[in-house]
């Protein structure tokens, strides 16, 4: 009898435990998420898209614009890991995510937009 009551007891625990595991909010069926670090905020969870050639092709493309060291090889190469690695700490303050999420593209063209706009300033100036 201890015994049985101390089983039910565990399951119990682990039953109540499952119940407090942070899962993403509305996860779509066949998306991949990850749980990233925020530096001085509680982890987030992001859905991480999908590294097809085309898509690492553009962002190796936009972050190259934005003055990081890399090739456009279409390949999620260990350069372009790297280069989205120091993007998202310093844009999003993930802390590592070397992975395109679904931030990292929005603020991709927001920053290009920008650098755009300051190279038209600055050649209006001239």
């Amino acid at each position: 009898m201890k015994r049985l009551l101390f089983f039910i007891c565990l399951l119990m625990s682990f039953v109540m435990n499952a119940q407090k595991h942070d899962l993403p909010k509305n996860p779509k069926v066949g998306e991949v998420y990850g749980r990233f670090e925020i530096e001085g905020k509680d982890p987030i969870w992001l859905r991480v898209l999908e590294a097809t050639p085309k898509r690492v092709t553009k962002t190796q493309k936009q972050l190259i614009d934005l003055g990081y060291t890399l090739k456009v090889t279409g390949n999620l190469d260990k350069a372009t890991e790297a280069a989205l690695l120091e993007f998202n700490k310093k844009e999003i303050n993930i802390v590592c995510a070397g992975v395109i999420t679904e931030k990292t593209v929005p603020i991709l063209k927001k920053r290009l937009k920008e650098l755009k706009r300051e190279k038209k300033k600055t050649l209006k100036n001239y």
